[in-house]
């Protein structure tokens, strides 16, 4: 609930100053490291308890981030990367605090026109990122979280080694909890 709290404050103070504190989120991130590894099997069953269509981004931010920090601890990432891999799937979706909230809250299938609209939301989390003086793997991040490996995903259509590390684990852990969740 706090880590919630957290989220949901920090992403929209974030969008809607046009700016990012991203020591307050290093410092979370932080937390959430050590709370993942003391913690692995209850964060995992703990990340899918809750579900609430009115905070569907900011739990999907969270639980996407406690998923993106188990596989960084599995593939025994150095604090360092670690790190950045927390703070760049806590901001992988801040373009989307960018759209109007109508959109954001839909619960009605998209048009092709809103489709179109939400899928702005990297090029504009990028641009918030790089704004801010954002380190440049934490912005390709939130640009190229929706790449595929095989080439079919947006915004420019990257395949394979093509898409940068953090933004390639950010998408299996938005799948995975695509899959998973609500």
């Amino acid at each position: 609930s706090e880590a919630a709290t957290f989220v949901a404050q920090f992403t929209e103070a974030s969008a809607a100053e046009g700016t990012v504190n991203l020591g307050r989120a290093t410092e979370w991130v932080k937390h959430a490291i050590t709370a993942v590894r003391d913690n692995r099997d209850f964060v995992i069953r703990y990340a899918w308890a809750e579900a609430d269509p009115e905070r569907w981004l900011v739990l999907h931010t969270l639980r996407s981030t406690l998923i993106a920090l188990l596989i960084g601890d599995f593939l025994k990432a150095p604090p360092v990367r670690h790190i950045e891999l927390g703070n760049a799937c806590l901001l992988h979706d801040i373009g989307m605090y960018k759209l109007p909230e109508s959109l954001r809250r839909s619960k009605a299938p998209l048009t092709p026109d809103e489709r179109k609209a939400v899928n702005v939301h990297t090029a504009l989390g990028y641009r918030l990122l790089k704004g801010c003086s954002t380190a440049e793997n934490i912005a390709l991040a939130a640009l190229e979280h929706h790449e595929r490996m095989d080439g079919s995903g947006y915004p420019r259509g990257l395949a394979g080694d093509r898409i940068t590390e953090y933004a390639r684990i950010i998408a299996v852990a938005c799948s995975y909890d695509a899959m998973v969740s609500h």
